[in-house]
């Protein structure tokens, strides 16, 4: 009776987690999810795929243009939730709010079996999921990332219950099996994990870091023969790989390289190891404090830089207790503990070597921010969370010891819980992106659209014009080229040879759109001469509109 009742007082608690993050990132994306450049690509794919045209864009020049960049899962469940005939916006918004009330149920599911049933503990690490200021801004954007974490941390767990359940799994030991009960190594478990980390590397790449923690951990776990371990890898690899293998085979026919990128290694790879710690020390210090902290550093240079450092360093040290202290332990196979916490930890250094395996390899180079190392919070905070657990665990007759833990995790719940509630309000009244009152309001955005539909545009901003207009644009390409010129001209004097929307701009048949952002871009470039380049590029071009926020052009002889 107990056991009932425990099970729907856990399931309540959760249901009641999953709800304070759901409302919460509504509450957030009251005007709009997010929308940037990749959302862009993202709805207009789906938009397009849904009216026949394809999986991909229609460039400025007419062509297509298969999804650049990205897997297609997100765009294709957004395509699929469009037959209904609602605005992909809207489903977008909708679509993470459910998400994020899955992964808060899913990751407090793993704590309270992970945890072997400890309630309070168990709600309490759900709530600092649900309330994570880092995961909430991830959730409010119109982006895949919500979709694959799901799926990645859902096969994980489907692995653990294919290595935990031998009569369903297969995984008896040699024993077992000469009794004449063995089982087949393939079971329900082990192919729905396949088939959801699958669907994970479907949606974004670097998620075929879960399954290659899987592939590790089925040739590594149980006690069964070699033969048995490599059969259930290989048939959880097949499904993990089919689906993106099938992709990238149509993306090179079509397009004749994998995902619209190129392979290019660094030429000072020291500097480059350099950059990549340091975005990855930025990204991680938001896990822990406000932005206003990182952006305004309150402490010295040194204090801020050895942070991250000390706390990785802190991190192993108590992984490697925890080890050994299990290690003399009696052998317990089927201790849930036991496995999850050195699954999240081989996650978390494989997913560190793949995306910088993908950093150094990929051109344009991929963005290492929070968004890009979501999955490595949700593993380091379950890791953190499990490790907690266990120590207090090792002291279970010192009652102040799990007092403590108990007072960290209400501090963890209350500092979130207030952070959050800043960021969810500024989210709620200025909105995010491309969908913020700001842009909304943009009369030079109002000015574009009263533009005659035959209007050839050029801009500095082609998926902002994309996403309010549906209206295709060519580029500035000198801001995506990130190589500064020598000799500053106006737009339209440049070099003409590989630049079509230049050419056509200065044959006046294309009107160049420029939005202030054009100070950021290029300050990017050029640095100190930022405000001289901007300059020089509209000089002597006629303006045909000026507003608030940049300027209408068109060419005019010198």
């Amino acid at each position: 009776m107990w056991k009932m009742k425990k099970y729907w007082i856990i399931n309540l608690l959760l249901l009641f987690s999953a709800i304070v993050g759901m409302a919460l990132v509504a509450y957030s994306t009251t005007i709009a999810p997010g929308i940037g450049g990749d959302a862009t690509i993202y709805i207009t794919s789906a938009r397009n795929f849904l009216a026949g045209k394809g999986l991909g864009l229609i460039q400025a020049d007419g062509t297509f243009r298969l999804l650049p960049y990205f897997p297609p899962g997100y765009p294709l469940a957004l395509s699929l939730s469009g037959l209904t005939g609602i605005d992909l916006v809207l489903i977008s918004r909708w679509l993470n709010i459910c998400l994020f009330g899955a992964i808060i149920f899913l990751l407090g599911k793993i704590l309270y079996k992970a945890s072997k049933g400890q309630i309070w503990f168990t709600l309490a690490g759900s709530l600092i999921f649900a309330l994570s200021p880092v995961l909430i801004p991830i959730y409010s954007w119109s982006m895949s990332e919500p979709l694959a974490l799901l799926f990645g941390f859902a096969s994980l767990n489907c692995l653990m219950n294919a290595i935990q359940k031998p009569s369903d799994t297969g995984l008896k030991d040699d024993s077992t099996e000469q009794k004449g009960t063995g089982s087949s190594s393939v079971s329900l478990h082990l192919v729905l994990a396949g088939v959801l980390v699958g669907l994970a590397v479907f949606t974004r790449y670097n998620a075929i870091a879960f399954a290659i923690t899987g592939g590790l951990f089925l040739l590594l776990a149980g006690k069964e023969k070699a033969v048995k371990k490599f059969v259930r890898t290989i048939v959880y690899s097949v499904l993990a790989l089919l689906p993106i293998i099938i992709w990238l085979v149509i993306d090179l026919r079509q397009t004749g390289t994998v995902s619209s990128r190129s392979m290019e290694f660094p030429a000072d790879f020291g500097a480059f190891l350099l950059n990549f710690w340091n975005d990855v020390q930025q990204s991680v210090l938001f896990w822990f404090l406000p932005d206003s902290w990182i952006y305004t550093p309150r402490f010295p240079a040194f204090v801020m830089n050895s942070l991250v450092p000390i706390i990785f360093l802190g991190l192993l040290v108590w992984f490697i207790i925890w080890f050994v202290r299990e290690k003399k332990q009696p052998s317990t196979t089927s201790s849930t503990t036991r496995l999850w916490i050195p699954i999240l930890g081989i996650f978390s250094l494989i997913f560190i070597l793949v995306t910088l395996m993908v950093k150094i390899t990929t051109y344009p180079p991929i963005t290492i921010n929070v968004r890009m190392l979501s999955p490595l919070y949700i593993s380091v905070g379950l890791m953190v969370l499990l490790l907690l657990n266990e120590t207090v665990s090792w002291f279970a007759k010192r009652w102040w010891v799990m007092g403590a833990a108990g007072m960290v995790l209400v501090l963890a719940i209350l500092g979130y819980g207030v952070h959050s509630a800043h960021v969810v309000k500024q989210l709620h009244d200025k909105g995010m992106g491309y969908t913020s009152l700001e842009w909304q309001q943009s009369d030079t955005l109002q000015a574009l659209k009263a533009l005659p539909e035959d209007t050839t545009l050029v801009t500095n901003q082609d998926m902002l014009v994309l996403f309010w207009t549906g209206r295709t644009s060519y580029p500035v390409k000198e801001i995506y080229i990130n190589d500064p010129l020598q000799i500053f001209s106006r737009y339209g004097d440049g070099d003409l040879s590989n630049d079509p929307g230049q050419k056509l701009f200065r044959q006046n048949e294309a009107t160049l759109v420029l939005f202030d952002t054009i100070t950021e871009q290029f300050a990017d470039i050029y640095g100190d001469q930022t405000t001289e380049r901007v300059t020089a590029f509209t000089s002597g071009l006629h303006l045909m509109y000026s507003g608030n926020d940049g300027g209408i052009y068109t060419y005019r002889e010198p």
